[in-house]
């Protein structure tokens, strides 16, 4: 948990370009962290969960962003690829997030996930199909 906390802090402040205690706010009854709900990142990574990065381990984010104009954009594309160190059959997961924006809020409409296996063990590119 303490590493979801700590990207989310460094996204937004890279993201928006504010210094990190903008990045959240922290509710000093309950001892909660609420990340921004503004960005389309913080969004997708809070949908990972509190197990989200458990075991240390290679990760790919990218984030993109259309619309109208660039100053705001509608909707998001959010990828988020993670290496499995610990699994004998699946070498990655892929998660990929399609967001838009509603009232300054960023929602998920869609989300797909696929994975890449270890060598002999199934695909080598990311696909649905399980590994074995």
């Amino acid at each position: 948990m303490q590493l979801f906390k700590t990207i989310a802090v460094l996204t937004m402040g890279l993201l928006s370009g504010c210094d990190a205690q903008q990045a959240e706010h922290v509710d000093k009854s309950n001892n909660s962290v609420q990340a921004d709900r503004s960005v389309p990142l913080i969004i997708a990574l809070q949908d990972r969960g509190e197990g989200f990065q458990e075991i240390p381990s290679m990760l790919l984010i990218k984030q993109t962003v259309s619309g109208d104009s660039v100053e705001s954009p509608e909707r998001a594309t959010v990828t988020i690829e993670e290496d499995i160190p610990t699994d004998d059959s699946v070498a990655a997961m892929r998660y990929i997030y399609q967001l838009s924006k509603v009232d300054d809020t960023w929602k998920i409409d869609s989300k797909d996930i696929s994975q890449r296996c270890v060598s002999g063990r199934g695909s080598a590119d990311f696909s649905k199909e399980l590994c074995r």
